[in-house]
């Protein structure tokens, strides 16, 4: 799935083996992060995009 909020385009995977929430960043796939959570997985994602 595509989401888009505040300017940040990303998809979101489920790896059920970790059991974690990957984030990719919808333009550049090579831009990742992960979280427990959606929501955390979500802000890691947006601290890389801004560095």
């Amino acid at each position: 799935m595509l989401f888009t909020q505040q300017a940040i385009e990303y998809r979101i995977t489920l790896n059920t083996d970790k059991n974690i929430f990957i984030v990719f960043d919808a333009r550049n796939e090579a831009v990742s992060a992960q979280g427990h959570t959606i929501e955390e997985a979500k802000n890691n994602l947006k601290k890389l995009i801004k560095e």
